[in-house]
């Protein structure tokens, strides 16, 4: 058996740290660019200044509120 049999698990734990720490470094960034200003701006954007919505961004939102929501279950 090669060394990468052998310690397949090792390498398997070791690259999911590695994109646990992309994905959340990336998250993070997008977080500062964008903020959480977007999600609850939709409903006021709409009645005060009759701005379109469009599917994929009321989806969107749908789905930020709904990811939200599941911690607090």
């Amino acid at each position: 058996m090669s060394f990468f049999d052998n310690h397949l698990g090792e390498f398997a734990a070791l690259l999911t740290a590695f994109f646990w720490t992309v994905t959340s470094l990336s998250f993070e960034s997008a977080s500062h660019k964008i903020g959480s200003v977007p999600v609850f701006i939709i409903l006021p954007a709409v009645i005060l200044f009759k701005q379109k919505v469009t599917l994929p961004e009321l989806l969107g939102a749908i789905v930020s509120v709904g990811g939200v929501a599941l911690f607090f279950l």
